[in-house]
């Protein structure tokens, strides 16, 4: 009996190892595949974001994007059942990185390594110059949010940061986003030229704009100046 009781032990002991270990591997396993799903979904956001930016939203289609990323259809209809859950994701996501870029321009203004219309000019000369660039896709953003409400919280975020931007720079919250939806204005100016800028023309459009806001750089300088 005792040597029985001794065997039963050790079977319990060898099938909670084996239990254990099958737990730790399917826990790895289930890790990597999730991992792999959100490298996956990120692939196929930058492919819709780029495709935006480049063709416009009506060229862009599940299919176009699946090849794009180089994944399959079901891929994309796994991660994004519609049509509309991907636009919906890729312009939410473009706007979390055209946030970061405006980031960018306000920590160079802050530590007075550039004025509020250089930075202003910086940006649009950087990013609407790509032809992919998320800043492109969020211009497409605010006139598809007319139609898809779910667009409008991404918008309101990139308004806030510009707003933020320009807030240390004007007497009051309210004219830092007046100012801000102006700038939107010019940038939308900028894109329909596709690419053709002439940088002193919007830097001189951006100082205008500033100056009525009531905002005069101490000093600035054109990207186009001689030095």
């Amino acid at each position: 009996m005792v040597a029985l009781r001794g065997r039963a032990r050790n079977f319990e002991t060898l099938t909670a190892f084996v239990f254990n270990q099958h737990s730790v591997l399917s826990y790895g396993n289930m890790d990597g595949r999730r991992a792999r799903s959100e490298r996956t979904r990120e692939l196929i956001l930058t492919a819709c974001i780029s495709m935006i930016a480049r063709d416009g939203m009506a060229a862009t289609t599940q299919r176009r994007v699946a090849t794009a990323a180089e994944t399959s259809l079901a891929s994309v209809t796994y991660h994004f059942p519609s049509l509309d859950d991907l636009l919906v994701a890729a312009m939410t996501e473009a706007s979390f990185r055209t946030v970061g870029r405006i980031s960018a321009q306000k920590a160079a203004v802050e530590s007075g390594a550039s004025t509020i219309v250089d930075a202003v000019t910086a940006l649009l000369e950087t990013e609407l110059s790509d032809p992919e660039s998320p800043v492109a896709v969020m211009f497409e953003a605010n006139l598809a949010a007319r139609r898809r409400p779910a667009l409008r919280p991404g918008l309101d975020r990139m308004q806030e940061e510009m707003e933020t931007l320009l807030s240390g720079h004007v007497s009051d919250p309210e004219t830092a986003r007046a100012m801000a939806r102006s700038l939107q204005g010019v940038g939308l100016w900028v894109l329909s030229r596709d690419g053709e800028m002439d940088l002193d023309a919007v830097h001189a459009t951006l100082l205008r704009t500033a100056q009525a806001f009531g905002l005069t750089p101490a000093a600035h300088t054109s990207p186009c100046a001689e030095p």
